[in-house]
């Protein structure tokens, strides 16, 4: 279970690193990566253990081999809607807009760590962050004392997924 952790932790640094990046970009938009740094994701493979040993001279071990893909839940991925208010929105071409307000903004990965997911072919791990509505906040600030709604939510919750149809999930991306 180490090298999983240990291979989700590259997957996660990666990716803040791409949305880092991506906040950065001069167009509204549009991000372009150095010529060096390629854009994968969301579905990411673990590397075959053999292939890895040979080239960084490191020892094979056991557990390498049954490494499970994660897919990562990401606003650079996918298109976030809070599943409260339904009006805060973010997209992938709304992540790097200087006028875009971030009715939505990240908070941290979950908790909870990886969710494990019976995939159809596989079994494989999924990650999101838990992100914080701002339209939900004020909402909330302006209604004293009502509970009823999340100004934080997690992006591999099932309640999450629950309100959104079956038509407007993203099916197929990229993958690495």
């Amino acid at each position: 279970m180490w090298e999983e952790f240990k291979f989700i932790a590259h997957v996660t640094q990666y990716v803040k690193f791409i949305y880092q990046y991506s906040k950065t970009s001069t167009k509204p938009g549009h991000f372009s990566l150095p010529d060096n740094i390629p854009l994968l994701g969301p579905h990411f493979i673990p590397p075959m253990p053999h292939i890895v040993s040979r080239h960084c001279k490191i020892p094979l071990v056991l557990e390498a081999y049954y490494l499970c893909p994660v897919t990562i839940v990401h606003p650079i991925y996918y298109p976030i809607r809070c599943p409260d208010c339904r009006k805060a929105s973010e997209t992938p071409d709304t992540l790097s807009d200087s006028t875009n307000n971030q009715k939505i903004s990240p908070e941290r990965w979950t908790s909870d760590g990886p969710r494990c997911v019976h995939g159809v072919d596989e079994e494989e791990f999924a990650l999101g962050l838990q992100m914080k509505c701002k339209i939900c906040k004020a909402n909330r600030s302006l209604t004293k004392g009502s509970t009823k709604t999340n100004i934080v939510f997690s992006l591999t919750s099932i309640g999450y997924w629950e309100g959104i149809p079956y038509w407007e999930i993203p099916g197929a991306l990229p993958t690495c």
